[in-house]
């Protein structure tokens, strides 16, 4: 069986001396005011241990969608202003870097 998706995946490199905080953050506040949204099936957050960058931690945050309508939708009426916050609160210690993938999730049946 196949099902086709969408991944809205974002990697974040955030200054050492604010990694512990904004992790934290992101698990308490940020990812589930994503997911409230209603548009996501499910969401990682994983670590990134290669390529490390000096004075950084890096993170990949996976949002799983059913389809670019629902990234869409999220783009157009969420993501700025989830992005705002984000943004405000952690402005001069983060890179950003955000992709879009489509996939085929097969299974056995």
């Amino acid at each position: 069986m196949k099902k086709e998706f969408v991944i809205y995946a974002v990697n974040i490199w955030i200054d050492n001396r604010k990694a512990d905080e904004w992790k934290k953050w992101m698990i308490d506040v940020h990812i589930p005011d994503v997911l409230e949204t209603g548009l996501f099936e499910n969401c990682s957050l994983s670590e990134i241990l290669e390529p490390l960058k000096k004075g950084k931690k890096g993170y990949n945050i996976r949002y799983r969608l059913s389809g670019e309508d629902k990234l869409k939708r999220y783009q157009d009426q969420y993501a700025d202003d989830l992005q705002r916050a984000h943004s405000t609160r952690y402005q001069g210690h983060y890179e950003a870097e955000r992709r879009v993938y489509t996939g085929t999730e097969l299974t056995i049946d």
